[in-house]
């Protein structure tokens, strides 16, 4: 019994310097994030849904010069992800809002601000506080200088 009360003492001290070193070598682990949805339309309402594996946020109505936004943690596994499906009168896309994996990370800084219009899907690139096209609403693309591109269709 003596025995597996020290393997299990010993498991437990493991794991604790095994996140306690993850966090001092990884500054983003367990970081707060929080995600915006603005809608820049000029004159309709956004409607989004946005969910995680784990979490659903239900169906919001954004109006105009408005936002909807929500906070959460990175989880453990650095495997978090928020995606959004929009919709308005003559469309609608489905994004990523947040993803760790991605290069977003680096622009968003901890606050992902993202703007929808008649156009494109933009994020704010909190460095120089300017927003760049990520997703043009008549091809479906995702773009952007930040070294990636995907066809979302």
């Amino acid at each position: 019994m003596k025995l597996c009360q020290t393997c299990i003492s010993i498991f437990f001290f493991l794991l604790i310097g095994l996140l306690t070193s993850q966090s001092a070598l990884d500054n983003k682990a367990f970081e707060k994030i929080r995600v915006h949805i603005v809608n820049g339309f000029q004159s309709e309402t956004l409607q989004v849904h946005c969910k995680s594996k784990e979490n659903d946020l239900g169906d919001r109505n954004i109006p105009v010069n408005q936002e909807f936004s929500w906070k959460f943690h990175i989880n453990i596994w650095r495997s978090t992800l928020f995606f959004c499906d929009t919709r308005w009168s003559r469309g609608h896309k489905r994004f990523d809002a947040f993803a760790v994996r991605y290069a977003l990370m680096d622009y968003c800084n901890g606050n992902c601000v993202w703007k929808a219009n008649e156009t494109a899907i933009f994020l704010l690139d909190n460095h120089n506080q300017t927003y760049i096209e990520l997703h043009r609403l008549s091809t479906g693309q995702i773009r952007a200088g930040l070294g990636f591109r995907i066809n979302y269709g």
